[in-house]
């Protein structure tokens, strides 16, 4: 064994190598450092992995560093340099580091050998370790095009050979290194495509990291363990534990990039989607937006313990997940927050940082957190980057969701995806998180971040004020964030801080502040560091000529030594503001115009220019900046024409509206939000106009506008953006004086469509319907109803263009908005007469349009409850499907959902509520259990809460959110505490069936409750004694009731369809039975003010009464296509939100009933039968009312009828053929002919059938009539005389069902329920062909087609089938679809299609010849349809049925295509891609004639000119004038 000091020579060498390669401490002039860089060779064999035998070297592996390149460069290589041979090293093979010959290894290594080692071990040994190295020559060569990684691969081939002297053969080792080839040798591949630019973020992190071990190892040396390194197992220990570190390394490396995109063409299109998600570079902690409120961070030598810990805890793998810094205001915790930012991003582990600001829109709106710091991850590691992009492909919106979805969807998810990429140590900033202006969603943001939080693999460092909403979710159980609270800092420690600061910030007064001043400075003030900044600059402000140390002594006179939170502070911020108003020497306007200037910038809604002050305040620039000028200490003017003014601080705006706190500066903000209502509506008096960016045209979408963006800019100032923005705000902080009414009225009637056009221009049109809602809160309740109804009116109009595609066209608020319009609008009355050119839309539908819901939201399954939030922002909805109970939140004014599906029932929820506070749901399930969930994360709160013996069918909070009252299917009541779960009263029993509906009144004391027993109790909410009841007057189940606001009345729904008003004490029936819903009334409420009621019904409506006389205020809103099982008015009374069981959510205008355009209705019983005129205008209709009305087949107006004589239900209709006449058949037995205009009896009553009068038509002359009877025979009438022309055919055994002429006039079809069709000899009677027989079912309808060789039936089983009119053969069929009878069927006229209508409720179109289903099911009946016939033209399909409606239908959607026009799905009218007109997508299902015509009169103006069209094409928007 040779000697020690042999060895120890050996390895000094090995290890110098190595930490020259490695240390910037090692010196070039070191005795060997030019040896090595002479030397530096090796010996690998041929046969090493890796290698090709016979190749050169120099092929594979990188020649040596030069020793200057090593001293400048710690890890670096020089690929171009050639080596020399140096004696005693095997040669030919230029190397790069040394390496001994095979005989000296088999020395060294023989030391460490134990006497038995065997030969196979050694060799083995000797393999694996060249195997890497030879792998990482083949990445060090590989990563040529990126030096740093290059240089960090050389580094660690270095060194290797240490290690192997340390390593000896233990086979942990030769495992270890194995581990390493494999991983070497798959990020070859990918290397080859990096360059140095890719080296950031998290890969320049890895590689630092693997630098720190290498560092490490190459330490050793300096320690003295040269000797002791061969020896001792513990530094062999240490080694290895080195080297996993590095093989860990490497993976998180392997995985990042791997991860990463190559393709140039999917980069653009990830940078695409990471643009798409909006992120706030103001929100940056060092953007430009920091310079411009002079963000900074901690002066030199300050804080320095506060950020001592924070590194610490950044670096600590064990450290919490999340770190809550709080403080109170001007405590410095955005400086710290900004200092750390600086500290991360130099050690490269600054993942994402977000600075909230109060005063900024972007940064103080939280739904941009998320988005924005998923983009700077993805810019911080490319593997996340990549992630990333997968889940926005697959979810582009993924940024618009609320912010737990955006953080699961942004976040979580792609951060799982590539946990083992992100380094250690990686650190996400959020400061300021107070400052946000949702509380609700921060709430959210802060519960799902700290639930994910600990399975990141990065850290989060967030900063607030110690507001209750965080406290409450930082300090919640489950969670464990660890937490400084900055104002509890030691006060001596904060103090030094302070006189450091405030020594190199007045530094540079002269005379300085001398030590005892600035001591005296830092007691003044505190733990505030706030106090501190702004004393600096009222005292030396840097830009400004001022007696410094006049001002310093105004602040030293301070009395100080309070212990008060705020006094301090509070007499600074009093002290400059009496200074900067001295009325010694300014004038009076000069100090009315400061304060104005002053209360104005802390009122605003976001920062305003000087420009807009001005504007906005009536004043000139010039006095603007002159009122500014003493505030600069306390408010921050940027520089420049568009310079933003703000407060430094969220303190000084908080002093001001404190009076206690700012005596005579008080802002009093109710008084000032008169002011800035009053100047926002000057400005917009002044500046808004017609057509305010001069677009040329109509026909081209906002988007397609030349230079519009610079058009915008010009044209709409900055001033008028922020009124037309901000003027309802004002307007409803402030009182009612009558000259800002008045100036709401004039804004109204002249200039809401200008107002419009803004909105629309800057993309904010959605904000304009929450604008007018504002406003109708501010108008007193009782007066002005006039105003009311403007408002309303107008925010109908708003809501519903903000709604559609017509925003894409602001031309189009004039040309498609106005026109759909309501007569009855005050919007169509004040701006309808200055129009010229539009198209003028009439009708009945239209007077009902806007007529969809405000919102309609579909779910994945029945709805069975749904409430408002307490703020009216949020609607909570509960259902179920196949045995699942599913709760949701949505958001009120989008239908986003917000929270949910919450799991936890095992069956349907049957109803849900929320907490006075909002903060919490309530639901009952029919798996017989209670819950109460966190509103925003869905989390279960308390429960289940168990005890009921069947379904809950009824829950609700108390009016103090402590208990909650329960209605079960076991006949009983019970309430429970809402925390605890424990009963707190009852089980109240008396009821003797199931508990439908329960509900706490007002104050809390009594609960309501309606049971399926038909009746109503009201029980004592603590005792559970009876306080009144049971009210009886219900004939069927009680299934609703509700307490009215002022606890006097209780209303209730009933199975008998009605709904009545109680006297809550004595039982007596204050109002109805409200009669008008035609089935089940499964929920009522009150609305705010108690004078109204909503109701939904089964019969899929919802009414509005007056709550005192029954009438109905507003309704049937229609739209829902199943039953509707919860309403109730929104908090402010102004909206209703309804759920069914179609799956829906619906959210309806409570004042206008806005619905879908509705049926014809005036039959007050089933329709049986339905028929075109010849020329397609008019429609007649038969009823089981007895009597036959005519509509306008455009309008649905009555245009003649009801026509009475029929003595029982009119079973058939049919127009003559010159459209004169009408002819019915009724189940009185008779036949009636009737003047089609004027209603009156022109022939008849016909009498001669036995049996009803199923069906009649006139022969295609006109001449005659033909009639079939439940006498199961066929009769044919003179149509003048009414004398029987031929018959009574027989052959039927049965009701003969339906009846009709051959286009000849030579045959007759007849259908029966003897499940037969045949054809007669329209004169003789003799049968020609049948009887057809194929149908299992009674044939309920036949027809010809057109040219008379084909029959068409439909049957009681549910099929359509077509016969061959001469053999009776099956031509095409049975057509199958239909769940029910097919009662109706009818050709087109040009015989290609068949409509039919059935008791599924539903009307099918199909392909006359294949059977193909071409439109439909088309839905919208209630009932069953019993009629259905073509428009004359083919284009339509009118349908009667038992429900009392008539509807027309779109037979296909090519129908809205007239030559050269295109409906498109999103509602816009185009022809050849200009647009032309838009139309509500909901408005055409329920009126297609309507639709149709309004294109027949687009179609009649193409051959004008496009001026003539729409003037303002040419004439600048001229369709209007600006008057």
């Amino acid at each position: 064994m040779p000697s020690k000091p042999k060895i120890s020579k050996r390895f000094g060498k090995v290890l110098r190598r190595a930490r020259d390669a490695i240390l910037p401490t090692s010196h070039p002039s070191s005795p060997h450092a030019p040896a090595l860089a002479r030397t530096s060779t090796a010996n690998i064999p041929n046969d090493a992995p890796g290698v090709e035998r016979n190749r050169s070297q120099d092929a594979i592996l990188s020649p040596p560093h030069p020793s200057s390149q090593r001293s400048s460069n710690l890890l670096g290589t020089n690929p171009t340099e050639k080596v020399r041979k140096t004696p005693g090293v095997v040669g030919n093979r230029s190397q790069d580091t040394i390496l001994p010959t095979s005989r000296t290894s088999s020395q060294q290594s023989s030391s460490h050998l134990a006497p038995n080692t065997s030969d196979k071990l050694k060799n083995a040994w000797g393999v694996a370790w060249k195997g890497l190295e030879t792998a990482l020559r083949l990445l060090e060569k590989g990563a040529a095009a990126c030096p740093p990684l290059q240089s960090t691969v050389g580094g660690l081939v270095a060194c290797l050979n240490l290690t192997q002297a340390v390593a000896g053969n233990r086979e942990e080792y030769e495992k270890l290194a194995m581990e390493l080839t494999s991983m070497a040798n798959t990020l070859v591949p990918y290397v080859t495509n990096l360059v140095a630019e890719d080296v950031n973020g998290s890969v320049a992190r890895i590689m630092e990291s693997i630098k720190a071990e290498l560092t490490h190892i190459g330490q050793q040396q300096d320690r003295g363990k040269i000797t002791r390194i061969v020896e001792a197992n513990q530094d062999q220990g240490d080694v290895i534990q080195r080297y996993r570190r590095i093989k860990s390394l490497f993976r998180q490396l392997q995985s990042d990039v791997s991860l990463r995109t190559w393709q140039d063409t999917r980069k653009l299109r990830e940078t695409a989607l990471l643009k798409d998600m909006s992120p706030v570079d103001d929100a940056r902690y060092n953007s430009s937006y920091s310079t411009t409120i002079k963000r900074r961070g901690c002066t030199a030598e300050t804080r320095e313990k506060i950020l001592e810990d924070l590194k610490g805890w950044v670096v600590d793998p064990k450290g919490a997940k999340v770190y809550w810094m709080n403080g109170m205001a001007g405590t410095g915790k955005t400086t710290i927050g900004y200092s750390l930012c600086e500290w991360l991003e130099e050690n490269r582990r600054l993942g994402g940082n977000y600075f909230c600001s109060r005063i900024s829109p972007l940064c103080r709106d939280v739904s941009n957190v998320v988005p924005t710091l998923a983009y700077q991850l993805a810019q911080y590691s490319s593997a996340f980057r990549s992630a990333l992009y997968k889940v926005l492909e697959g979810k582009p919106e993924a940024s618009k969701l609320n912010v737990k979805g955006q953080f699961e969807k942004l976040v979580q998810e792609p951060m799982q995806a590539v946990k083992t990429a992100m380094p250690e140590g990686v650190v996400v900033v959020i400061d300021a998180l107070d400052e946000c202006d949702d509380s609700y969603a921060f709430r959210l943001f802060l519960e799902t971040l700290l639930k994910l939080a600990a399975d990141l693999p990065i850290k989060f460092f967030v900063t607030s004020r110690p507001e209750p909403a965080i406290r409450e979710k930082m300090l919640a159980p489950g969670y464990s964030p660890s937490i400084l609270h900055l104002h509890d800092v030691e006060e001596s420690i904060v103090e030094a801080d302070i006189k450091k600061y405030l020594t190199e910030a007045l530094g540079s007064m002269s005379p300085s502040p001398s030590p005892n001043e600035v001591e005296r400075l830092a007691k003044l003030a505190g733990k505030l560091f706030i106090y501190a900044a702004t004393a600096v600059r009222y005292i030396h402000p840097g830009d400004l000529g001022v007696n410094s140390s006049a001002r310093l002594r105004t602040v030293l006179g301070m009395v100080s030594g309070s212990t008060k939170q705020h006094d301090e502070l509070n007499g600074l911020y009093t002290t400059i503001l009496s200074a900067a108003v001295d009325p010694k020497r300014l004038e009076e306007q000069e100090v009315n115009d400061i304060l104005l200037t002053l209360w104005t910038v802390v009122c605003a809604k976001e920062p305003m220019t000087v420009q807009t002050l001005a504007s906005l305040l009536r004043l000139t620039e010039e006095q603007v900046r002159f009122a500014l000028q003493p505030l600069r200490s306390i408010l921050h003017v940027q520089e420049g024409v568009q310079g933003l003014v703000s407060p430094f601080h969220a303190s000084f705006p908080d002093y001001l509206f404190d009076k206690r706190r700012s005596g005579e500066f008080h802002c009093e903000t109710t008084r000032h939000s008169e002011i800035l209502a009053d100047g926002c509506f000057d400005l917009m008096k002044a500046q808004l106009k017609f057509n305010i960016c001069k677009l040329e045209s109509s026909f081209v979408f906002d988007e397609d506008v030349l230079e519009l963006q610079e058009r915008i800019e010009k044209s709409i100032s900055a001033a008028l953006s922020y009124a037309c923005r901000y003027w309802g705000e004002h307007l409803r902080q402030g009182n009612f004086p009558v000259t800002v009414h008045e100036r709401l009225v004039e804004f109204l009637t002249h200039r809401l469509l200008f107002w419009m056009e803004v909105l629309n221009l800057e993309r904010r049109m959605a904000i304009g319907g929450e604008i007018l809602r504002q406003v109708q809160h501010w108008l007193p309740k009782e007066s002005h109803i006039d105003t009311r109804k403007q408002v309303a009116d107008a925010e109908a109009f708003v809501t519903r263009f903000a709604a559609g595609a017509c925003t894409r066209s602001t031309p189009h608020i004039y040309i498609s908005g106005l026109p759909f319009c309501p007569r009855s609008s005050s919007v169509r009355e004040n701006y309808w007469g200055h129009t010229r050119g539009l198209i003028d839309v009439r009708g009945s539908a239209v007077e009902q349009w806007p007529s969809a819901a405000i919102g309609i939201w579909k779910t994945d399954s029945k709805v069975m409850s749904v409430a408002f939030s307490p703020d009216g922002t949020r609607i909570v909805s509960g259902g179920g499907d196949d045995d699942e109970g599913t709760i949701r939140v949505w958001d009120a004014r989008t239908g986003d959902t917000v929270a949910g599906s919450f799991k936890g029932h095992t069956d349907w929820v049957r109803s849900v509520a929320f907490s006075l506070e909002g903060t919490r749901i309530v639901s009952g399930s029919d798996d017989e259990t209670i819950r109460v969930w966190d509103a925003c994360t869905g989390n279960t709160v308390a429960g289940p809460f168990k005890g009921h013996t069947n379904a809950v069918w009824s829950v609700a909070f108390s009016p103090d959110g402590t208990r909650i009252v329960s209605g079960s299917d076991d006949e009983t009541i019970r309430v429970w505490d809402a925390r605890t779960g424990d009963t707190v009263a009852g089980p109240f029993k008396g009821h003797t069936s199931l508990v439908r509906s329960v509900t706490f009144s007002p104050d809390g004391t009594r609960i309501a409750s309606g049971s399926y027993d038909q009746t109503i109790r009201v029980w004592d909410a603590c005792t559970g004694g009876t306080v009144a009841g049971p009210f009886k007057g219900h004939t069927d189940w009680v299934s609703s009731v509700a307490f009215s606001p002022d606890g006097i009345c209780i209303v209730s729904g009933s199975y008998d369809e009605t709904i009545r008003v109680w006297d809550a004490r004595t039982g007596d029936t204050v109002a109805g039975p409200f009669k008008g819903h035609t089935n089940t009334v499964w929920s009522v409420a009150f609305s705010l003010d108690g004078t109204r009621i909503v109701s939904g019904s089964d019969d899929q409506t919802i009414r509005v009464w007056d709550a005192r006389t029954g009438d109905t205020v507003a309704g049937p809103f229609e739209g829902h296509t199943l039953g509707v099982e919860s309403v109730t008015f929104s908090p402010d009374s102004t909206r209703i939100v309804s759920g069914s069981y179609d799956q829906t959510i619906r959210v309806w205008d409570a004042r206008t009933g806005n619905t879908i355009a509705g049926p014809f209705k005036g039959h007050t019983n089933s329709v049986w039968s339905v028929a075109f005129s010849p020329d397609g205008t008019r429609i007649v209709s038969g009823s089981s009312d007895k009597t036959i009305q005519v509509w306008d087949a455009h309008t649905g107006n009555t245009i003649a009828g009801p026509f009475k004589g029929h003595t029982s239900l009119v079973r058939s209709v049919a127009f003559s053929p010159d459209g004169m006449r009408i002819v019915s058949g009724s189940y009185d037995e008779t036949i009636r002919v009737w003047d089609a205009r004027t209603g009156g009896t022109v022939t008849g009553p016909f009498k001669g059938h036995a049996g009803s009068v199923n069906s009649v038509a006139f022969s295609p002359d006109g001449a005659r009539i033909v009639s079939g009877s439940d006498d199961q025979t066929i009769r044919v009438w003179d149509a003048r005389t009414g004398d029987t022309v031929a018959g009574p055919f027989k052959g039927h055994t049965n009701s003969v069902w339906s009846v009709a002429f051959s286009p000849n006039g030579t045959h007759i079809v007849s259908g029966s329920d003897d499940k037969t069709i045949r054809v007669w000899d329209a004169r003789t009677g003799n049968t020609i062909t049948g009887p057809f027989k194929g149908h299992t079912g009674s044939v309920r309808s036949v027809a010809f087609s057109p040219d008379g060789t084909r029959i068409v039936s439909g049957s009681y089983h549910e099929t359509v089938r077509v016969w061959d009119a001469r053999t009776g053969d099956t031509a095409a069929g049975p057509f199958k679809g239909h769940a029910g009878c097919v009662n109706s069927v009818a050709f087109s006229p040009d015989g290609t299609r068949i409509v039919s209508g059935s008791f599924d409720e539903t009307i099918r179109v199909w392909d006359s010849h294949t059977g193909n289903t071409i439109a439909g099911p088309f839905e919208g009946h209630t009932d069953s349809v019993t009629s259905v016939a073509f428009s004359p033209d083919g284009t339509c399909i009118v349908s009667g049925s038992y429900d009392q409606t008539i509807r027309i239908w779109d037979v296909h959607s090519d129908i809205l295509s007239m030559e050269n026009f295109t409906f498109e799905q999103d509602g816009w009218i185009t022809a050849h891609n200009v647009l032309f007109f838009w139309i509500s997508p909901t408005f055409v299902p329920s009126c297609p004639i309507l639709v149709t015509h309004l294109l027949s009169v687009l179609k009649a103006r193409l051959s004008l000119t496009i001026a003539a069209i729409f003037p303002l094409a040419r004439h600048g928007l001229s369709v209007i004038s600006p008057n």
